[in-house]
């Protein structure tokens, strides 16, 4: 069983051990809140301490491994019916901390910057949403979720801590929210959680916790901004690891998408072919398409729509021009100055601004 199991499956009771590597308080909460009871399990000869963690968790019950089967059917039947139990041998019932879990519905917008790999420009495109939002009196959250190459915190000059994994870390093991793995920058008015220190460590995270960060975020926020991998193609289908996972779970919970790509044959080629992949996770969720460091010739990017919407009709299609302030600003870690580049950026969030009010 996985996580995302325990609140996906149809049951009663779930009947789970002290030791299981995902089993949170939070999980419990979820599960409780779903209408479902947790029966937790512990070796009382040796690991007794598991008593204590399941009732810290606030499971419904607990019951020693060794106890019978008869032990465990009348227990899971006391559950069921409502009634509870502390555990076996205990005739007075522990009280549950009544602590109501918060909602995993998201209430701002989720907004996802992707795209193929080449050089496309997602993140500073985000970055400069991103701003570009919140200027508009958005309250916005940056979210680096490209767990192939971050960069967010790179192109800020930030640290490299806390990240994506703090916050998945302090989402379910800690009760002060995820404040703490956010920075907010003086130059940058934005709340910003950065990406994985490294890399390789994309195989300690799974996605549906990011996504519920991503949730949690957005509970309270008009909108998440969130820059993915370039990578988005199933590879699980053909018996490979999910590398892509992350990736694909955060376009399925995306509000609209903002796809950037290269205004030239093989730039629409290889976006057009991304969208390909992308597939049913995008279903209805609009599309909105920015073909960066465009050349101002009129006749040039009439000959990148014309292409590109042969294949794929996007909800709105921009452009955003080749500006040197963009690389100055990268060296600086700032974000992009008011310029040709930040005008056209502003121009897409007046796009997303606007369908947020139309929802």
């Amino acid at each position: 069983m996985r996580p995302e199991d325990v609140l996906s499956e149809r049951f009663d009771v779930l009947v789970i051990d002290d030791l299981t590597s995902y089993l949170t308080r939070r999980l419990v909460q979820q599960a409780q809140a779903d209408g479902k009871s947790v029966l937790g399990v512990y070796d009382g000869i040796e690991f007794r301490e598991g008593d204590e963690r399941l009732r810290s968790l606030g499971v419904d019950a607990v019951v020693d491994a060794h106890a019978s089967p008869e032990e465990f059917l009348r227990t899971i039947g006391r559950i069921y019916l409502g009634a509870k139990p502390a555990g076996p041998d205990r005739d007075t019932p522990t009280e549950v901390p009544d602590e109501t879990p918060k909602p995993v519905d998201s209430v701002g917008r989720i907004t996802v910057i992707g795209g193929p790999a080449g050089g496309v420009g997602r993140t500073e495109i985000a970055v400069a949403l991103a701003g570009a939002l919140r200027y508009r009196g958005e309250s916005v959250a940056l979210v680096d979720g490209d767990n192939l190459a971050p960069s967010i915190a790179q192109r800020l000059g930030l640290g490299l801590h806390p990240n994506l994994r703090t916050a998945v870390d302090a989402l379910h093991h800690r009760t002060d929210g995820l404040h703490g793995s956010l920075v907010s920058p003086n130059h940058f008015r934005v709340d910003i959680l950065a990406g994985l220190a490294n890399p390789r460590d994309w195989i300690e995270l799974r996605s549906g916790d990011v996504v519920e960060v991503v949730k949690e975020l957005a509970d309270g926020r008009d909108r998440v901004i969130v820059d993915i991998g370039s990578r988005i193609e199933d590879l699980s289908y053909h018996g490979g690891l999910d590398r892509n996972g992350l990736a694909r779970s955060i376009l399925a919970a995306a509000d609209e998408v903002v796809v950037v790509g290269l205004p030239s044959p093989v730039g629409v080629a290889r976006l057009i072919d991304w969208l390909a992949d992308a597939g049913s996770l995008l279903d209805q969720t609009p599309v909105h398409s920015i073909f960066n460091r465009a050349a101002k010739s009129s006749f040039l990017q009439r000959e990148v729509t014309r292409e590109f919407t042969r294949s794929y009709r996007p909800a709105t299609l921009s452009f955003a021009p080749d500006d040197r302030r963009v690389f100055e600003a990268s060296w600086a870690g700032e974000p992009v100055p008011a310029g040709p580049f930040s005008k056209a950026v502003a121009s897409l969030a007046d796009h997303l601004a606007g369908e947020m009010l139309s929802v």
